[in-house]
């Protein structure tokens, strides 16, 4: 479990001080600023109950499960895109897994992805289960939302599923700016273990709307869908 960088209103506490993730938000604590995470950890999660606004994972490996069961919103800025969970050039051996609730909201000319992988490896799979909400509400420029995005020759084992419920929102209708939202998309890696939507995909835009996207990718073990997927224009 990694300790996270204290809130510099907390720091004069010594108890805190010393305080890991867990114990620190089960102390009561409000969601905390973003967590970057850079040195090699067992594992990486937020727990039930508690919350946080965004957690980054950058040029490390987690040996273990990265898992929320608590929230992560509403996402932090990198680069012109909002994020709430990203792994970066890192490799998560026990896999992503959501039970709670992730929420990245885009705005002021940023992009919105709630979960992004990126130029890494994850081994065990990408699997939510619980609710995944991601909103680019601009009117003054065209406006780009994805839930969970693979991409930067990343290599994901395990497949990509999604037993809750996905929910975009992609700009505004006669904004006169292209809006684009899609539920999961891979990009230029490889998925082995398909791609599979028992649960809910809700995707709302005023231009390109796709569930479900795979541009120049392997996805082996094909994409299923069982469940709900819906969609329609932004209003």
């Amino acid at each position: 479990m990694p300790i996270f960088p204290l809130d510099p209103r907390l720091v004069a506490s010594p108890l805190l001080a010393s305080t890991c993730v867990t114990a620190l938000l089960l102390g009561g604590a409000p969601a905390r600023a973003g967590q970057m995470i850079t040195t090699p950890q067992m594992s990486v999660t937020n727990p039930a109950g508690q919350a946080t606004t965004s957690i980054l994972i950058t040029g490390t490996t987690v040996t273990g499960v990265v898992a929320n069961a608590g929230t992560i919103s509403p996402g932090t800025l990198v680069g012109t895109r909002t994020v709430a969970l990203a792994v970066t050039n890192s490799t998560i051996g026990g896999g992503i897994s959501n039970t709670g609730t992730i929420n990245a909201s885009g705005g002021n000319g940023h992009f919105a992805t709630s979960v992004v992988l990126t130029g890494s490896t994850v081994s065990g799979g990408i699997t939510n289960a619980g609710t995944i909400t991601t909103s680019d509400a601009n009117v003054n420029r065209g406006s780009l939302t994805v839930g969970i995005l693979v991409q930067g020759n990343s290599t994901v084992s395990g497949g990509i599923v999604n037993a809750g419920t996905i929910d975009l929102i992609s700009g505004k209708l006669g904004s006169g700016f292209a809006a684009s939202a899609t539920g999961i998309s891979v990009r230029d890696s490889t998925v082995s273990g398909g791609i599979t939507n028992s649960g809910t995909i809700n995707v709302v835009g005023n231009q390109a709307i796709n569930d479900i996207s795979v541009q120049g990718s392997t996805v082996s073990g094909g994409i299923t869908n069982s469940g709900t997927i819906s969609g329609g224009p932004a209003g």
